[in-house]
């Protein structure tokens, strides 16, 4: 059994393509809310569960809330980015597509949120250096 919400998302994919294809930027829009607000509980659990095995095998790097909904709004860029390319015709195709999209954009708010990390731990270091020198001057 699947969590993938049962609906003509291959279709809805193609009205997307066909939308930026012919500048149609009403149809554009509506068809994005519509597959944003049809998928968004699946979206977000795909994003949140890669999130968390990420977290797991990259040693305990944190990912916010706030990067997941960055994540789902990166997704929606990149399906308005991509749709001409997508080339399937069943909704297994368009899930396929959707999840590679989700987690391609998972991984990049997670290499972010590690290198995020790694220059405060720099800044940190950094701070805690000067801040010895500094006493040492004025404790001797």
């Amino acid at each position: 059994m699947t969590d993938e919400p049962k609906q003509e998302l291959c279709e809805l994919i193609h009205r997307i393509a066909a939308a930026v294809r012919d500048g149609d930027d009403a149809l554009l829009n509506a068809s994005l809310y519509e597959l944003a607000a049809r998928n968004e509980a699946y979206f977000r659990k795909r994003v949140e569960r890669r999130l968390e095995s990420y977290r797991e095998a990259s040693g305990g790097y944190s990912v916010t809330l706030e990067d997941a909904g960055d994540v789902l709004a990166e997704t929606l860029t990149a399906v308005y980015q991509k749709a001409s390319t997508f080339r399937g015709t069943t909704d297994a195709e368009a899930y396929a597509w959707l999840r590679t999209i989700v987690d391609r954009r998972t991984f990049d708010a997670l290499r972010v949120a590690v290198r995020r990390v790694k220059k405060l731990r720099g800044v940190f270091d950094l701070a805690s250096k000067k801040l010895k020198d500094y006493l040492s001057v004025w404790l001797m």
